[in-house]
């Protein structure tokens, strides 16, 4: 097969062929990244090589793919987690992320300084400076600390406030309101100016949108509102569609901005948490300038749909406009005003149709409450056109939400956020925006910032397949998506949907960004133009481009229009973009695993109150390294529960198997316990510095309560004592292993005897 450089990954059999380039890990032992060289060629990497992150390395190609020789040189990696003393003396740091304790650093600082003597038993962040070498460069609070654990996890990432002075003084000149003097406002109806007196050609054009009903739907606590909607009937009784985007690259770009916008590209998107959010833009923008704020002012870049009764997109506009957000609706506010009357939904339908064709002009609503019942209605018929594709839908999980006390230390309250029918709402609206967005790039120009969706390996096609006949889901899945859809319909209403749905995702490939709008083979680099570009979504195009204020992505698809339109360029190369979706790809993955660990700790604060509380869930995962089965309960709070627990007054209860894929638990052969089983636990322990809950089948043993531990020394012991179990856990498997490989030798020994007496005796 031809190789197109503008349509696949180059990937060269030359053994001999040294390159260098820049690595960046997108995560998982089954996929480690891909790599980057200057002049554009992208080479994939099949598995995590173990290395920093974004380094440049030294690779040679094997059997189509890319083998690190050497790295070259790294940005500075901070790593969150704390210190040891060896018994011979020596300081290491041990590394904490979402996983547990994992890798162990030489401390090149010196080790009778005051702050490495500090640091025991207390957080730290350090930065790899070699290998196996790091340095201290912040030393926290005692370890289990809420905001303080938070707020080293928040620096690791990279997430803190820390603007460069360069940043700063682009952000001062930025205003905190608009300038209406700044652009030119037109006449939406006529197209003309709105002062033709004082219209001035160098500045922008705006649409005069301020008197349309345009609403924002989000979280009740949401301070970034980032979309504003308005509905429209046409005279031709058609659906048309106003998602109006906040208009970010007017006041941050790479030519007016150039520190900010390399920061905000760095930081990639917003972090959210327990103590609100790290934003990827300062505050002034996010939640100022460029926040959608009910009763103000704002620039945005809307994008028009037109959408038929049925549901298909027959058109699609981009244009600049000037709204006046009307109100900022939470999600359970609109909710209550659907479910008021839902005939009225249908009337008020039924008189902006007839209204529209009679009159011959587009009907638009003349209230709130208007305006929320047509975003339903073109919402319902975008999800109803959706369903004749073969787009994937899945359960949708609960959000824990944590409520803190006043001094912030501690956990009182988690609470599972149900999803709401308006929040499918919304969401059908952006994935419309989005996909129009991405047609349109797709017309400008052959490369550009699209979502896309890769085919599962191998390894995650049979894990599911063997999760499935577990289920008694039938079905085999060939890793196609066609295939996928069937067996996901064959889901509605099972006890386990949840747990199958959540499973599900994980073996699909993990969304990526990309420039070319199609998936690519993770294990060969060919860009599959026969795919679609999001195949959950069974989308052609699809792109970011709804979300400026908190994701990198957006800005990109949002500059690349605005300049096209203004100037008929490109503004990015390929190169570029090339990179930029890279470490983005890469960085969302990070800032993930933040929030996960963020909210692991969470659970563990909250459940240190609830000490004896016996509580229901069902098993979500088998850990096999801990003995464990995890419980996930409807707050989405994961309870580690002793396997022994289950068969406790059992001969032989520590005596067991964990099944293939780690679906099942067989006890003498039986299956005991397995994924997806409702049970009952009682909380009979929590840690703060391990992020763990701990639970109990033992319904009749009161359990005391977990107390914070606010003490170094301690918390110290508490590490310790964890780094020996993993230890001693790693030399009873390695014993394991080895007394199981001599019983089988013995047994061929034996048989190789018996079949050699006999052959004798013939």
């Amino acid at each position: 097969m031809a190789k197109d450089k503008k349509t696949q990954i180059e990937n060269y059999s030359l053994e001999s062929d040294v390159k260098t380039g820049i690595f960046y890990k997108f995560g998982g032992r089954h996929y480690g990244g891909i790599i980057i060289c200057e002049n554009g060629e992208e080479f994939v990497v099949s598995e995590d090589p173990g290395i920093l992150k974004e380094c440049k390395v030294e690779f040679h190609i094997s059997q189509g793919n890319a083998k690190i020789d050497r790295v070259l040189s790294s940005e500075i990696q901070k790593l969150t987690g704390c210190l040891r003393r060896t018994p011979s003396g020596d300081v290491k740091f041990v590394e904490q992320n979402l996983k547990g304790f994992g890798r162990q650093f030489s401390v090149a600082n010196d080790k009778n300084s005051e702050l490495v003597r500090s640091a025991f038993g207390r957080t730290v962040n350090v930065n790899v400076v070699d290998k196996d070498v790091c340095t201290i460069d912040k030393v926290y609070d005692v370890m289990g600390s809420l905001r303080s654990d938070a707020e080293a996890i928040v620096d690791r990432v990279g997430m803190s406030q820390n603007w460069t002075q360069k940043s700063l003084a682009e952000l001062e000149k930025m205003p905190e309101s608009l300038d209406h003097k700044s652009i030119n406002k037109i006449d939406y109806e006529t197209g003309k100016p709105c002062d033709e007196k004082n219209y001035d050609p160098s500045k922008p054009d705006y649409y005069d949108m301020r008197d349309w009903y345009y609403t924002t739907w989000d979280p009740d606590d949401c301070q970034d509102m980032d979309d504003s909607t308005c509905p429209e009937i046409d005279k031709d009784g058609n659906y048309v569609s106003y998602v109006a985007i906040a208009d970010v690259t007017e006041y941050n770009n790479p030519k007016k901005t150039p520190n900010l916008w390399m920061q905000a590209q760095e930081r990639g998107m917003s972090l959210y948490y327990m103590f609100g959010a790290q934003d990827m833009l300062p505050h002034k923008i996010a939640s100022g300038i460029c926040s959608l704020n009910e009763g103000e002012d704002r620039l945005t870049m809307c994008v028009k749909t037109t959408i038929s009764p049925s549901g298909k997109r027959l058109k699609t506009e981009i244009v600049h406009a000037v709204i006046n957000s009307k109100k900022k609706y939470s999600y359970q506010q609109v909710q209550k005003i659907l479910d008021a009357d839902p005939d009225l939904i249908e009337k008020t339908y039924a008189n902006a149709v007839n209204t529209a064709v009679r009159e011959g002009k587009s009907y638009r609503p003349k209230d709130l409450v208007e305006a929320a019942y047509l975003n339903k209605k073109i919402a319902d018929a975008l999800k109803k056109e959706r369903s004749k594709r073969e787009s994937l839908t899945f359960a949708s999980n609960k959000e824990p939400k944590m409520i803190l006390s006043e001094d912030g230390k501690n956990v009182e309250e988690v609470k599972a956020v149900d999803y709401l029918p308006s929040m499918g709402i919304i969401e059908a609206l952006m994935v419309n925006a989005n996909e129009a967005v991405a047609e349109t790039l797709h017309k400008l120009t052959e490369f550009g910032m699209y979502r896309v969706h890769g085919k599962p390996n191998d390894y995650k096609v049979e894990k599911l397949n063997a999760v499935l006949e577990h289920f008694g889901i039938e079905g085999h899945w060939d890793g196609s998506k066609q295939k996928l859809k069937k067996i996901v319909e064959k889901l509605k209403g099972h006890e386990n949907e949840d747990i199958i749905s959540s499973i599900i995702v994980t073996c699909l490939d993990r969304a990526k960004y990309s420039v070319y709008p199609h998936p690519y083979d993770p294990s060969t680099g060919e860009v599959m133009t026969e795919e679609k570009c999001h195949s959950a979504l069974d989308s052609d195009f699809y792109s970011h481009f709804t979300s400026g204020i908190r994701r990198f992505p957006d800005l990109i698809a949002q500059y690349m229009l605005k300049i096209y339109e203004r100037e008929g360029r490109i503004p990015f190369d390929e190169n570029y973009l090339k990179n930029v979706a890279a470490h983005v790809t890469s960085r969302e993955k990070e800032l993930d695993d933040a929030e996960k660990e963020i909210k692991d700790l969470g659970f563990a604060a909250y459940a240190e109150n609830h000490i004896n509380d016996v509580v229901k869930g069902r098993i979500c995962e088998i850990d096999g390294d801990k003995a464990c089965v995890v419980v996930l309960t409807d707050s989405r709070m994961r309870i580690n529960v002793p396997i022994s627990d289950f068969f406790k007054f059992a001969k032989g209860s520590d005596k067991f198997t964990i099944g293939e894929y780690g679906i099942a638990v067989f006890k003498d052969g039986e299956e005991v316990i397995s994924l997806g089983q409702e049970v009952e636990c009682k909380i009979s322990g929590s840690n703060r510095i391990l992020r763990e809950v701990y639970g109990s089948r033992d319904f009749q043993k009161t359990f005391s309560k977990t107390e914070h531990i606010d003490n170094a020394d301690v918390a110290y012991r508490v590490v310790e004592n964890r780094l020996n179990e993993s230890l001693e856990n790693r030399i009873s498997k390695v014993i394991k292993v080895g007394d199981e490989k001599q019983r089988d030798l013995n047994k061929r020994n034996m048989r190789n005897g018996r079949n050699a007496k006999n052959g004798r005796s013939k």
